[in-house]
């Protein structure tokens, strides 16, 4: 299967990026820690709180192709409701800011 990520696709993630990185002051350390507390692992966040990870690891127009054809269905409605790429950008970066994930892999 060939790997269909670009830079495109890149530039297109730079927005839902700097949300996440712009709840980090600039004055605090920008690192996320591990640490192991009464026996359970947790991320701690630079300001020293306590945090699960919730988010999302691909977030892309394309969807998946149907098994043995070259059908993407999700691409298919994706550009019948959007018509561009960076509309669905823009509707999926809201999207995104909604659930209040706090990463993106």
């Amino acid at each position: 299967m060939k790997n269909s990520f670009s830079f495109r696709s890149a530039l297109l993630l730079l927005p839902i990026l700097a949300i996440f990185a712009s709840a980090v002051p600039p004055s605090s350390p920008a690192a996320f820690q591990v640490e192991k507390i009464d026996g359970v692992w947790w991320l701690v966040s630079p300001h020293g709180r306590l945090t699960v990870a919730a988010g999302v690891d691909n977030v892309n127009d394309r969807g998946d192709v149907i098994e043995h054809t070259h059908i993407h269905p999700y691409y298919t409605r994706v550009r019948k409701l959007y018509g561009t790429r960076s509309a669905w950008a823009r509707v999926e970066l809201g999207r995104l800011r909604r659930w209040e994930l706090n990463h993106l892999a």
